[in-house]
């Protein structure tokens, strides 16, 4: 075993030495600069935050409770896992959340729990969950059982992006039998949340009614079906790498060429598909949901308005090009402050970005407000222009002109962002220009999935 992780409160473990060996890079990557441990008081969670506290040279870290509110002790709960940080020196965080009340309830808590998580998390975050091997295994089954042919969603990944940061799960090759082992000779205590004893939802069904049964007939069956999802993940990694690819070749300023993906064979459009829709977090609609969209981007006219629906998101084909735009975000900017060179980042993969042009304002831009763009507004260049036509007549796409914000001074606009590659100068009002031949502030507004 590694003598370096054998001081302080923690115990020699063989899942521990495997844990290290095996994401001892992601934890200790140099732009990681703090690991938020999601909590819920049970073994897993508890384990997990105990493990990491007790690492020498680790990061800062802060424990992190989503309250459900859907069980009548969820804020004693919230109080069991501030006495864990608390007796660890880590910072604690609580957010309330309101489950959805449509569809399944276990969706609807899982779906409003990593929101929580993604809107906790800042850049150089590392969030760390506790699914462990048997959450793996049945999340294999469950996946198998009702028929996912979602690309590479069988099993859940060790590590993906989560907003701003990224999500690791460390324990996803350590077994619950092992986890319970470390929090008795520990001595920790956790919380059973009798919600997961209700066979009304299927993983529980399956948990308690059917993997039993498998156990008493299939000997070591998880360790097995753990192996061949590791087997069938290389397979998986080259086929996204493919992908990733074809993305690249195809992504432009403009968005991503369907020109060029219908050029592909069938299932490497399929795939490069899923690997955009997975950049833009949205959720993965299903195989025959991306077919028919396919075939109607293979048989529309120029002009034609096709989308597939993705959750809050939604792709669509605009004048050729193909986008994943969030179509329940706010259509303006609201930046806290202005500092040079700052990107003040939206979701929906837009970027409002500060710097200096020939042509731009002769005071700094905190001298004014930023506003959502409306209808009939005009700025004056050498004569009174419409910006939304001017935004039009460029190319700018329908649902970028929605989204793009306007430099007011009172009721005047002094400033409308350039939009790169349609609109690359910023229209500035000409009372407030430096001139043409001089250097000013100025903005324009990025796409960063295209970008970065």
């Amino acid at each position: 075993m590694c003598a370096w992780i054998m001081t302080g409160r923690l115990q020699p473990h063989d899942w521990t030495t495997r844990v290290l060996v095996d994401h001892r890079d992601a934890l200790f990557d140099p732009s990681v600069h703090r690991w938020v441990v999601g909590l819920s008081g049970g073994l897993d969670s508890s384990s997990l935050l105990h493990f990491l506290a007790n690492l020498p040279d680790r990061p800062p870290m802060k424990g992190l409770y989503v309250d459900h509110g859907l069980h009548s002790a969820s804020a004693d709960w919230a109080d069991t896992t501030r006495a864990q940080c608390e007796d660890l020196e880590i910072e604690h965080q609580v957010v309330k959340v309101t489950v959805g009340a449509e569809g399944s309830l276990e969706t609807a808590a899982r779906e409003a729990r990593y929101a929580a998580f993604s809107g906790a998390l800042r850049f150089g975050d590392l969030l760390l969950l506790g699914h462990h091997g048997d959450d793996q295994a049945e999340t294999l089954l469950l996946n198998l059982f009702r028929g996912s042919d979602q690309f590479g969603r069988l099993a859940m990944p060790a590590e993906r992006p989560l907003g701003l940061a990224r999500l690791l799960r460390p324990l996803l090759g350590v077994s619950r039998v092992e986890l319970a082992a470390y929090a008795s000779q520990n001595g920790l205590q956790w919380i059973e949340d009798p919600s997961n004893q209700d066979q009304m939802h299927d993983r529980n069904y399956l948990r308690h009614a059917v993997l039993p049964l498998l156990d008493q007939r299939f000997s070591n069956w998880r360790r097995r079906a753990l192996i061949g999802e590791r087997r069938d993940q290389s397979v998986r990694s080259a086929l996204t790498d493919q992908a990733e690819r074809d993305l690249l070749a195809l992504a432009s300023g403009h968005g991503v060429q369907a020109q060029g993906l219908s050029r592909l064979s069938y299932e490497r459009q399929v795939q490069v598909l899923r690997v955009l829709i997975g950049r833009s977090e949205a959720p993965q609609p299903s195989r025959q949901a991306i077919e028919v969209f396919l075939q109607q981007i293979e048989s529309a006219r120029p002009d034609a308005n096709v989308q597939l629906q993705l959750g809050p998101f939604v792709m669509r084909l605009d004048r050729s090009y193909l986008y994943v735009i969030e179509t329940e975000a706010e259509p303006f900017w609201q930046p806290s402050e202005w500092q040079l060179d700052e990107r003040f980042r939206r979701r929906g993969h837009l970027i409002l970005l500060k710097h200096r042009c020939l042509g731009g304002l002769r005071v700094p831009l905190d001298r004014f407000r930023l506003a959502p763009l409306g209808q009939g507004q005009k700025i004056v260049k050498r004569q009174r222009l419409d910006i939304r036509e001017q935004l039009r007549a460029a190319g700018v796409p329908a649902w970028l002109r929605d989204r793009v914000p306007v430099l007011m001074d009172e009721d005047k606009v002094v400033l409308v962002p350039a939009v790169p590659p349609w609109f690359d100068v910023p229209l500035v009002a000409d009372a407030c220009s430096v001139g043409l031949h001089a250097n000013g502030w100025a903005l324009s507004v990025i796409q960063s999935s295209m970008s970065t």
